[in-house]
């Protein structure tokens, strides 16, 4: 993209490699996917040296040209300038420091951005981490924004991957670790988060995410992918693939999304676990839980404590296991699993004749037992009971024992 930017801006301009007077008065407008740039009036350019441009506050870009130069973006008042740095051929290093007034916010990007070419980030003078920022793609990575505390900024170029060793950041301030890297490619990453509230985005690829303790949100993407929550309340989310979600502790979201998934509440009361679309294994774990397998033949578990399960369409499993338990099935025919260890659980919409209820050998010795145990709506076993709401009557052929 630097020849593509260079050579077009040359033409269009009728540049040369030497120095340009700086604040000449033009115009070029330069479009990459995902956004367009509009640089309006005055600009510095530089050699095909390596330079080092420090603009004033009333330049609207620096042009670096060749060579492996140093651009600074300055703020003053809370304001920054120049809006855009163009890097050109070499290894170049972007630089943005934290705004001058107060609730200022660095709003600007940097054109012309190679990882292969060895340019660089550079936000130091920010006092944030890079695990303090939040990185987001186009599919082809030639474009990404990078937001966290007072930055807001647009990245494009040929090769736009960001990563802890090509964004220097301080190394005091902030709350995260300048070694955990939350940036993701269209390939296999492996993505961690902070102690803080992080943002974490795969692509592409199988990836394994870690969001570590605070309330994060993590997301998996394309790809068959193992994302894990930490401590706090945590959104754990995955798009197509089969995927393995945990929300570990916390009171944490979850959905698999597209795909035969894995997903798992973890430790807390979880509010809302979701298989998604896909035969999925669903598990509440510990907690009172709400688990949806949603679309699919789905394996539903609630582990311990009072769970709400929903199958929700497809042939569903649903295990209410320890715990008072309210087990909804849904379309299709589904069936229900009571162990040992059951507690006093609700079956709201058990439709005799096409859901089975299975019960272990330990509770009953024979279908007719369970029959001969229905009473008012409601079974009772040595576990606890099960109540059948608004059924009449069962026969022996809902029943399993095994």
């Amino acid at each position: 993209m630097s020849n593509v930017i260079e050579q077009a801006t040359r033409s269009t301009l009728g540049l040369s490699p030497s120095p340009i007077t700086p604040l000449v008065p033009y115009t070029f407008n330069i479009t990459v996917p995902g956004t367009s740039f509009s640089v309006p009036t005055h600009g510095i350019d530089g050699t095909d040296g390596a330079d080092t441009i420090t603009p004033t506050i009333t330049t609207n870009y620096v042009f670096g040209f060749g060579g492996n130069d140093t651009l600074k973006a300055v703020t003053a008042g809370g304001q920054i300038s120049p809006a855009i740095l163009v890097g050109g051929n070499g290894a170049d290093t972007f630089v943005f420091t934290a705004p001058g007034g107060a609730g200022g916010v660095v709003s600007g990007g940097a054109l012309d951005f190679s990882a292969a070419e060895g340019d660089k980030l550079d936000l130091t003078n920010t006092s944030l981490h890079f695990s303090d920022f939040t990185i987001v793609y186009n599919a082809n990575h030639t474009f990404a924004s990078v937001i966290g505390g007072t930055i807001n900024l647009a990245i494009a170029g040929t090769d736009v991957n960001l990563s802890a060793s090509n964004v220097l950041t301080s190394s005091g301030g902030g709350s995260g670790d300048t070694s955990e890297d939350n940036s993701a490619s269209s390939g296999d990453d492996n993505l961690t988060g902070s102690s803080s509230d992080d943002t974490v985005l795969g692509l592409g690829g199988n990836d394994d995410i870690t969001g570590g303790d605070g309330n994060d949100s993590l997301n998996g993407n394309q790809g068959d992918d193992s994302v894990l929550g930490g401590n706090g309340s945590d959104t754990v989310l995955s798009g197509q693939g089969s995927d393995t979600l945990n929300g570990n502790g916390g009171s944490d979201t979850l959905n698999g999304n597209i795909g035969n998934d894995r997903v798992s509440g973890g430790q807390g009361d979880d509010a809302s676990v979701h298989g998604g679309a896909g035969d999925d294994f669903v598990n509440g774990n510990v907690g009172d839980d709400s688990v949806f397998g949603d679309l699919g033949d789905d394996s539903i578990h609630g582990g311990q404590g009072a769970d709400s399960l929903n199958g929700g369409g497809g042939v569903d499993v649903i295990y209410g296991e320890l715990g008072n338990d309210t087990l909804t099935g849904g379309d299709g025919a589904d069936n229900f699993i009571f162990g040992a260890l059951h507690g006093n659980d609700t079956v709201t919409d058990f439709v005799s004749g096409t859901d089975l209820l299975t019960f272990a050998a330990s509770l009953f010795a024979a279908a007719a037992d369970v029959v001969a145990a229905f009473s008012g709506g409601v079974i009772t076993d040595s576990a606890g009971t099960v109540t059948l709401t608004g059924v009449a009557s069962i026969v022996e052929s809902d029943i399993h024992i095994v």
